[in-house]
């Protein structure tokens, strides 16, 4: 059985590549839809660009969590 959160938006901007697909040449506004399912009996944490779900993630909470953890200590090392 599976069951999936209502999706929350975020607000971002990315960089996008190129028609090549390696530079980096634009820069675009998107949403990120980032949820949170229930499946197999684990929990997941899913984001995805609201322009593409070929680019989403799905994480394991445990991921999601690492991810989290990271994202913090990167931020609060550096002087903004």
């Amino acid at each position: 059985m599976s069951h999936r959160s209502d999706p929350w938006l975020v607000p971002a901007v990315e960089r996008r590549a190129g028609p090549d697909g390696r530079d980096f040449d634009r820069v675009a506004s998107t949403d990120l839809t980032v949820g949170i399912e229930s499946r197999w009996g684990d929990t997941w944490v899913w984001i995805t660009p609201e322009d593409s779900v070929r680019r989403s993630i799905i994480l394991s909470k445990e991921s999601a969590q690492r991810l989290h953890r990271m994202l913090t200590t990167i931020f609060g090392d550096v002087a903004m």
